[in-house]
């Protein structure tokens, strides 16, 4: 079952980045949580919560292939455990007086009085840009240039809008971050994490968030397991379990209160039953970790065409072989990636508590190790594909709006999406 939770900060809480902690940097910790800190702390307080034979129970049991050395068959069967791995998370995103509000599209631009303008794909002269493969379209519109900008959240209500194509009054629904939050500075002394002691002449500053009085994070959850008891709700099961709603968020143990919103179905808005003409523009509202940088996985490199199916619902009596047989029937939608507005990259790394082997060899077992440092494609990035049709189209937004298609940790919330049409601007 999907939970709406609304989250309440006891105090300030510490979100960084995987930018470097020292010397001039302040730490990058007063920005908004990924959607991985959350799944994160979901995770935690299950672990907190739930017994070792709980969790035995709750853990599902399945196989998988596994090289072995010495296996003449190359691969073997191994009997595995995945502890909690049917969580599924949405968000986090702010609420501000009851209202919900998502990272702002990047092809939002500042007009010259201040009202918020759309840059729109164009066809440049053959030669006049040095696009990579595959795209064949540059994002512009005939606007003076403006030192203004916009806010960085844009309400649901906007959202809509947005994805109607209404711009012309969106400036009511856009929002900057000092809106939801403050950010407070905070010195502290580093600490050597073999002798836990401070170490001399090692001072550095991080920042805080502090959210407004009437600021909320809201988030989903769905966390069922399939262990061998059957299947279970483990989020139904922590609340009754758990003695106060209280959960650990981000980073220097920052606690909120969790209570379950009463407001259904706020994430994303629908996608147009009829889609119209065969040009849609997918928007990020999370997030997304894509193995190519900067493309999505089900884009070809060279072509730019879709690797996507429109894959039909499993029947209710109609079994898993069955499902996929007739999966493997179903064609590819005919559609190519054209354009792309992408801001600059969001960098995340965090801890690993239990460090390997090659961390303890390099000295780093005090306490763990840090994780490798990724680059995000930000919330708010758009692709514009062109479809074959209109079928086509239409099968393409249905893939993509209110999806996770992030290569990587999708389960996590990551490159969740919403789709809308799109049409030409004037030429260059």
């Amino acid at each position: 079952m999907n939970y709406n939770v609304i989250l309440d900060p006891r105090d300030v809480l510490y979100f960084r980045d995987g930018h470097p902690l020292g010397g001039a940097a302040d730490g990058n910790g007063a920005q908004w949580p990924l959607p991985s800190v959350w799944h994160s702390a979901v995770l935690s307080a299950f672990h907190r919560t739930f017994s070792d034979d709980e969790i035995s129970r709750y853990a599902k049991k399945h196989q998988h292939a596994r090289r072995g050395d010495k296996d003449k068959n190359f691969f073997k069967k191994r009997r595995t455990k995945a502890v909690f791995g049917g969580t599924k998370t949405l968000g986090p995103f702010p609420q501000k007086d009851g209202k919900i509000y998502f990272p702002i599209p990047a092809d939002l631009t500042p007009g010259e009085l201040g009202a918020a303008e759309q840059l729109l794909p164009v066809a440049f002269p053959q030669g006049s840009n040095n696009l990579p493969a595959p795209l064949k379209y540059m994002l512009w519109k005939n606007i003076k240039p403006t030192k203004k900008e916009l806010g960085q959240w844009i309400s649901a209500e906007g959202l809509k809008k947005y994805l109607c194509g209404e711009i012309d009054d969106l400036l009511p629904h856009i929002a900057p971050n000092a809106d939801f939050f403050d950010t407070e500075t905070r010195p502290g002394v580093a600490i050597d994490p073999n002798t836990g002691t401070a170490e001399e002449h090692k001072f550095y500053s991080a920042e805080y968030m502090r959210l407004k009085d009437e600021v909320r994070i809201v988030a989903c959850v769905d966390a069922v397991s399939v262990g061998s008891n059957g299947k279970t709700d483990l989020w139904e099961k922590f609340k009754e379990k758990s003695e106060c709603s209280a959960l650990v968020l981000g980073g220097q143990r920052g606690l909120v209160w969790s209570e379950e919103s009463e407001v259904p179905d706020v994430f994303i808005p629908a996608v147009p039953k009829k889609f119209p003409g065969n040009r849609v523009k997918w928007t990020l509202l999370s997030p997304a970790l894509f193995n190519a940088g900067w493309r999505p996985g089900f884009v070809d490199e060279a072509s730019g065409e879709v690797q996507l199916k429109a894959i039909p619902p499993r029947g209710p009596n109609q079994s898993r072989e069955a499902w996929r047989e007739v999966c493997k029937d179903v064609p590819e939608i005919k559609a190519w990636l054209v354009a792309t507005r992408i801001t600059k990259a969001v960098s995340a790394s965090g801890w690993k508590i239990n460090a390997s082997e090659d961390d303890k060899n390099s000295g780093n077992d005090g306490g763990g190790a840090p994780k490798a440092t990724r680059l995000l494609v930000p919330a708010g990035s758009v692709f514009y594909f062109e479809c074959e049709s209109e079928a086509d189209a239409q099968k393409l937004a249905a893939a993509l709006h209110g999806k996770t298609k992030s290569d990587l940790l999708g389960e996590q919330g990551y490159g969740l999406g919403v789709c809308s049409a799109w049409e030409f601007g004037n030429d260059f």
